[in-house]
């Protein structure tokens, strides 16, 4: 989790340097104490350059403040999978209350690792009556 998270005040460089090294397309922006701020997306960044903002610039001006979340225990699978397939985001920050960050939720374990599962042979229960 940690990799995919970044400070207000990183550049815009290395916001970039870091999406590219995570492998995925957004970071959760956070303060010191986690608290969640927004997200930024290769989106956001590449959006910064076309208006010729200096990538050395920092990430406060650029990163989605109004991101999509969820609080932690008020979420079903089903609703996760809807986010990610209607609003076409690569992850998804759970808080809790106070609006700490308490996981991320990224396309490959919602969706990949559970096809991963589903095409693991497990082989019938065995019986042995006597």
């Amino acid at each position: 989790m940690k990799k995919l998270l970044i400070k207000s005040n990183k550049s815009i460089k290395k916001a970039l340097d870091q999406i590219s090294k995570t492998g995925h397309k957004s970071l959760v922006v956070v303060t010191k104490n986690n608290k969640l701020l927004g997200t930024i997306s290769d989106g956001d960044i590449r959006r910064s350059i076309l208006k010729n903002i200096d990538i050395s610039t920092n990430i406060t001006n650029i990163f989605n403040r109004n991101c999509i979340n969820l609080v932690e225990n008020d979420f079903t699978t089903k609703k996760v999978r809807s986010i990610f397939m209607d609003h076409k985001v690569d992850l998804i920050p759970i808080i809790n209350k106070q609006k700490i960050l308490v996981d991320i939720l990224t396309l490959d374990k919602v969706f990949i690792d559970q096809e991963k599962i589903s095409k693991i042979k497990i082989p019938p229960d065995v019986v042995i009556m006597a």
